[in-house]
């Protein structure tokens, strides 16, 4: 178990699940530019869980709330001067991660790896951000925790069987919302029978541990994913947006023509 002065810092953010691991036996993502100023030698995984309910919408339950990257620069202000002073220094990574996220939680022990390539958490199922926290000192100064392997679900399939597309080949809803230029005929069915704006939640609803999830009345105990919700993209609210408040949401990384163009196809009759 994680020192209970690190897990206390994470319980006053609301964030139950955290656990260190050494870093040295982590997959090393190439395709991240980040660096340190020092060697790293321990990570803390820890999850933060998003899902505030099923709310009916054209997009995706994780970009209703603001962009999880600017809560995530919230909670390092908080946190990270307070892990400094337990570790000599300490880097915040979320998404920019070098190692692969998902095969680091489930060796700490937060959660299994499921067949469509997403963390389950037994409590929120796949209804999690993961973060990291890298740091100067060795994992057994942080955590009691000495056994560190993967664990993936049961493989029931249902997250594969309810894909509409071809989840198993890297292709779903989600990605064809993200498609630059035109799309296909194929693809503007599929995007018009499910009515997807932006992002798709059918894999993840699918899953029996989303549907406990649900029947327990789970929800996010953080308040930043219950607050400023967008449940639907309209034409008529990206013409009336203003731009700083459009950038703090997950969908306008790829600007607002392809939401356009993904409304348009949803709309036609």
């Amino acid at each position: 178990m994680l020192k209970k002065e690190i897990l206390d810092i994470f319980a006053d953010e609301k964030i139950k699940y955290a656990e260190a691991v050494p870093f040295d036996i982590l997959t090393k993502n190439p395709n991240s530019q980040k660096t340190f100023s020092f060697e790293v030698k321990s990570v803390i995984v820890f999850l933060i869980p998003y899902f505030s309910g099923q709310h009916k919408g054209n997009i995706s339950l994780y970009s209703m709330a603001k962009d999880y990257h600017f809560y995530c620069k919230m909670l390092e202000e908080r946190i990270i001067p307070q892990i400094k002073n337990m570790t000599g220094d300490a880097v915040l990574c979320a998404d920019t991660s070098p190692v692969y996220e998902t095969e680091a939680a489930s060796l700490a022990g937060l959660g299994m790896i499921g067949k469509h390539g997403l963390l389950i958490n037994p409590e929120y199922s796949s209804f999690v951000f993961i973060g990291g926290i890298f740091t100067p000192i060795p994992y057994e100064e942080l955590t009691d925790k000495r056994s560190f392997e993967k664990s993936y679900c049961t493989m029931c399939g249902k997250c594969l069987s309810s894909c509409p597309v071809s989840l198993d080949k890297n292709e779903c809803i989600s990605a064809l919302t993200q498609k630059k230029g035109e799309l296909t005929d194929k693809d503007n069915e599929l995007l018009k029978k499910h009515g997807s704006v932006w992002g798709c939640d059918i894999c993840q609803l699918s899953c029996p541990y989303t549907e406990k999830m649900i029947k327990n009345g789970t929800v996010t105990e953080i308040e930043f994913f219950k607050n400023d919700l967008i449940h639907s993209i309209t034409k008529d609210y990206l013409e009336s947006v203003r731009k700083e408040e459009f950038i703090q949401r997950a969908f306008s990384w790829r600007g607002k023509k392809i939401l356009e163009r993904n409304i348009e196809i949803c709309e036609k009759k």
